[in-house]
């Protein structure tokens, strides 16, 4: 229903500023539940294991939502996406030929899921790109309290991958 007015619940990543991102549409309007309680990210994971649901096991790897392809993801996700998943990153790999083939999508222009460069020349770095996420790991975990939840360890690893901008789709 075009025009229709609808609201959008968000903020389960977390209670920072970086992630209220709203929707720019006048019909939608962005309500954050677990903020407006008071319940912080702990308090999410918390009432998540109380109800017996855990996360989704992408969150091994990923720190965002589970969409096979995403412009926000990180270079360690698209890794782990291969690793884990080479059929949908072959997929992923093939809407960026697609729009490559004969430049009729995109004129002049190259279409990367990953700032400035091909999903293919990305895994050819496969070594590098864990090399430095494994470091961040590290560092994010000499920054921390022990026993956090690995999502929240992920989440604090940050590469060199904007984190904050967020995502069209994610964040309508």
């Amino acid at each position: 229903m075009v025009g229709a007015q609808a609201r959008r619940a968000a903020g389960t990543r977390g209670s920072g500023p970086g992630h209220q991102r709203v929707s720019t549409k006048p019909n939608i309007t962005a309500v954050f539940p677990f903020r407006e309680d008071g319940i912080d990210r702990a308090g999410v994971d918390r009432i998540i294991d109380e109800a017996g649901i855990g996360l989704p096991d992408y969150y091994e790897w990923r720190t965002r939502s589970g969409r096979y392809s995403c412009f926000f993801q990180r270079k360690h996700e698209w890794v782990g996406l291969k690793e884990r998943h080479p059929d949908l990153s072959d997929r992923a790999v093939e809407y960026e030929e697609k729009v490559r083939y004969r430049h009729t999508a995109v004129k002049g222009r190259n279409y990367t899921w990953s700032q400035g460069e091909s999903l293919p020349q990305l895994i050819e770095r496969r070594e590098e790109i864990e090399a430095k996420h494994q470091a961040a790991l590290e560092r994010a975990a000499k920054r921390i309290k022990p026993n956090r939840p690995l999502l929240e360890v992920l989440s604090d690893a940050l590469d060199s991958d904007d984190d904050e901008a967020g995502c069209s789709v994610c964040h309508l």
